[in-house]
């Protein structure tokens, strides 16, 4: 039985082609590509500060940020992170209950080479949310998971301006 093929796919297919070409002739190569020796050695080479935190938040994300840069190589940089962190009442019951909370992660970040040398200096916000059950169990658990989401929102954001620099840089 010979295989229909519908004009979508036909024009999906063609679309990507199209894409594929345009992208290769303006010099565009993708950030998360295989990425070089060079870009991998400046990564691993970054030595992530013990962050102090009032809960998990800072552990989370120094522990994030190392399973993705994978240190442990000679330290070349030097990365201080400070956290703010901020949990809000956002919804209130008639009866003064709150059931839904955000929290607000902000990180301010230096980046500094061997000789102290401010490399970067910037900051980053994570704002997650969750609510509230009678069941304080529940409660717990869907805290501790909004504060390790905030976390890995961090993580990605850091991760991103560090890598366009020493993409850029290389």
């Amino acid at each position: 039985m010979p295989k229909v093929v519908s004009m979508k796919s036909v024009l999906k297919i063609s679309a990507a082609l199209a894409l594929s070409a345009m992208t290769a002739a303006c010099g565009f190569s993708p950030l998360y590509a295989e990425r070089g020796a060079g870009l991998q050695a400046s990564l691993s080479g970054i030595d992530i500060t013990r962050i102090e935190s009032q809960t998990d938040a800072g552990y989370l994300l120094q522990s994030e940020l190392q399973r993705r840069f994978q240190t442990g190589a000679a330290s070349s940089y030097a990365l201080d992170i400070v956290l703010d962190e901020k949990t809000l009442s956002e919804a209130i019951t008639r009866q003064a209950n709150t059931v839904q909370y955000t929290i607000r992660l902000r990180a301010d970040y230096v980046l500094r080479d061997l000789d102290g040398k401010v490399v970067i200096d910037d900051n980053t916000v994570a704002i997650t949310s969750y609510g509230a059950v009678p069941s304080q169990y529940a409660t717990l658990v869907a805290r501790e998971e909004a504060i390790r989401v905030a976390s890995q929102m961090l993580a990605d954001d850091i991760e991103m301006d560090l890598v366009l620099h020493f993409k850029n840089a290389n």
